[in-house]
């Protein structure tokens, strides 16, 4: 089994994954907001801003294509928001799980 697969496993009351739509015009960041409250059951104006923990323009800018190519396919990046922790990977998986 992959990461990939235990991470889609993890769904749940304590986990949610979504999937950042790269062509909807909204920021990464805000995608990641957006998906930590839903999982506390808050609304994104009660939640720890992103540019508190990581530089948010760098994570909007971190896995957009490179001039003249194709999308990323491969990294991805962790952090804690908000006592959630917050990993996104290239292909815009969002995957959000309560700490413990």
């Amino acid at each position: 089994m992959s990461e990939r697969d235990d991470e889609r496993r993890r769904s749940g009351p304590n986990a949610r994954t979504t999937i950042h739509d790269w062509t909807a015009g909204e920021s990464l960041s805000v995608t990641v907001l957006q998906a930590v409250a839903d999982l506390l059951g808050k609304e994104p104006s009660e939640i720890q801003p992103v540019s508190w923990v990581v530089d948010a323009d760098a994570l909007n800018a971190l896995f957009l294509p490179r001039s003249g190519e194709g999308p990323r396919t491969n990294g991805r990046v962790s952090f804690v928001l908000d006592g959630v922790d917050v990993t996104v990977h290239a292909s815009g998986e969002v995957v959000v799980e309560r700490l413990k």
